[in-house]
């Protein structure tokens, strides 16, 4: 079974927001294992999507509850939805926390019809470098209530917890949600990220929460012009 999409913002500081690749990524790992290990037989029962939610490694917190998510679903078309076999909150782990603050670090997958969502490490509530990142990475963290200030010669992005729980509500898993909906499509890895990108713009952000009327066919077709 291939990779799935990895989160769309990799690094405790991204600049960008492709991926690399490595012969062991622990948080592929992780999504597989819960995959394959842990809740295949429930993910595969039936058509009822699951929600699970794993006991959060001590050096991480889970800003989310499936409590959260299961409100977010409800708040979203159904269609959005079909096929999509369950949402699993998971742990994390040692080797999530020594790769945090590279390359490798995710915020969420969509693996084998599932979505996954990574825990958060308590240690980068706050966190620096030398520049800003992209500017549209910026003002993605910003719209969900995160703070860029500038101390020394260092750039500081903080979290609070509340400003954590909506970026991973409606940023994150509506962007892992938008990768389920756009899954029949054959597309490079970076046009599917900018259909990812912009549905949760359109459906965490821009949109009344609850006021949705566009179909999964009018959705596409009003991406069209992303792709040529």
């Amino acid at each position: 079974m291939p990779l799935g999409y990895r989160g769309h913002r990799i690094g405790s500081w991204p600049a960008s927001k492709r991926t690399n690749c490595t012969p062991f990524d622990p948080y592929v790992h992780a999504a597989e294992h819960a995959y394959f290990e842990k809740y295949y037989d429930e993910l595969n029962a039936s058509n009822e999507l699951v929600l699970k939610q794993e006991k959060t490694h001590e050096k991480f917190l889970m800003p989310v509850s499936a409590n959260d998510i299961a409100t977010a679903i409800n708040s979203l078309p159904s269609s959005f939805f079909t096929g999509l076999k369950g949402v699993v909150l998971l742990s994390g782990s040692n080797k999530q926390l020594k790769v945090s603050r590279g390359n490798l670090f995710c915020f969420g997958m969509y693996y084998a019809h599932c979505i996954f969502l990574f825990p958060y490490p308590k240690d980068q509530m706050v966190v620096s470098s030398q520049s800003l990142p992209a500017p549209h990475i910026q003002r993605e963290y910003e719209r969900a209530g995160a703070l860029y200030s500038q101390k020394d010669n260092q750039w500081l992005r903080t979290f609070t917890k509340e400003s954590l729980r909506t970026f991973y509500v409606r940023d994150v898993f509506v962007h892992e949600l938008g990768h389920h909906v756009d899954r029949h499509k054959d597309r490079s890895g970076e046009k599917s990220e900018i259909f990812a990108d912009w549905f949760a713009t359109e459906y965490g952000f821009t949109r009344v929460r609850g006021d949705y009327e566009q179909s999964i066919h009018e959705v596409r077709s009003s991406q069209a012009s992303l792709y040529i």
